[in-house]
């Protein structure tokens, strides 16, 4: 699996399209459901890639909802080298790694439970 994919480019060499694909951590939350089942269940959740052509394993992958996938604009100084470029797309993912993942973790952290009071 790729952690990004390259949708587009401005004219300027000053901005990227990027679809970045995070990791749904592997974890149950309090109702014992995956997170990744958690995903899937939401409301307007598609399963659907912005990638065209996108390898069948990694669609699957977005499909069952164990990589999500979050489009961005990534802009940079059309002076930067082309490998600077790809550094500051590749810094971008390390940052919403993180942030992504620990809002998928709060948001799903009771959802599907449900209990009784007597």
């Amino acid at each position: 699996m790729a952690d990004y994919h390259i949708l587009d480019c401005s004219h300027r060499k000053d901005e990227v399209r990027v679809a970045y694909h995070i990791p749904v951590p592997a974890e149950t939350n309090m109702a014992e459901k995956t997170l990744a089942s958690c995903l899937t269940e939401t409301e307007g959740f598609t399963g659907a890639s912005a990638v065209p052509g996108l390898e069948p394993t990694e669609a699957a992958q977005i499909a069952g909802g164990e990589v999500c996938e979050h489009v961005f604009t990534v802009k940079f100084s059309a002076n930067l080298t082309d490998n600077q470029k790809r550094l500051e797309v590749e810094m971008v993912y390390s940052d919403l790694l993180a942030v992504v993942q620990s809002r998928i973790r709060e948001k799903f952290r009771f959802w599907g439970f449900s209990g009784s009071i007597t």
